[in-house]
């Protein structure tokens, strides 16, 4: 349900037609809770949904999604939390965090990074004026992008993380890879194996072997 509540956010913000609320979700989960597979139901219900007309109200404001954004920060966050605390394996073969084994684990580590930097004032860490951002179109947010800055006086690895990953780039983007991150990782922590891929969730096979975004 985390996962499903941080993609979710991320839809209402960069506008996914086939979003479905978190408490929707609940509700099919409830009507389905003897359900042999409960991921396959809720994704044919977020499917149906798509295809039946359920979508993204586009009248939103640009408030609301500026919402929508900060409320899929945070799940990240807690996803990563929850990941971190039930990580199946002790041994973590290119380096301590249990994102370091994915190509897009910089992603997960540059997040880490600016929620310890700005603590819940996520403003502080994208390149728009909080006062500002009510008078901005939708078109604005979409474009929006994290800050180039330095966050913090910390010089470490998660600094570099969030500067190689993060800084400078747009939001949205980073948003939807950091989802496949922790959408593979979620899946591996309820027993599931990872599919093979080149995004940033597959696995890396080489200290150096990292994901880079299509410019």
């Amino acid at each position: 349900m985390m996962l499903l509540g941080f993609t979710g956010a991320v839809g209402r913000f960069v506008g996914d037609e086939g979003t479905i609320s978190l408490a929707d979700a609940l509700q099919v989960g409830i009507e389905n809770r003897d359900h042999s597979d409960l991921d396959e139901v809720l994704k044919a219900a977020y499917e149906e949904r798509g295809r039946a007309g359920w979508s993204l109200d586009e009248k939103l404001t640009t408030v609301e999604r500026y919402f929508a954004l900060f409320e899929a920060l945070n799940w990240a966050v807690s996803l990563d939390d929850r990941l971190s605390r039930d990580w199946p394996f002790e041994e973590i073969a290119f380096g301590k965090y249990w994102c370091d084994d994915f190509a897009g684990g910089g992603l997960i580590r540059g997040l880490r990074h600016a929620r310890n930097a700005v603590h819940h004032d996520w403003s502080l860490a994208l390149d728009i004026d909080p006062i500002e951002s009510p008078f901005h179109l939708r078109l604005d947010l979409l474009g929006l992008a994290w800050s180039s800055e330095q966050l913090s006086d910390r010089d470490d690895d998660s600094a570099a993380a969030y500067d190689a990953n993060l800084g400078g780039r747009v939001v949205g983007d980073t948003l939807l890879e950091i989802s496949e991150v922790l959408a593979t990782g979620t899946k591996i922590v309820e027993g599931g194996v990872p599919g093979i891929g080149s995004g940033p969730a597959r696995l890396k096979k080489f200290a150096d072997d990292l994901y880079e975004p299509e410019p």
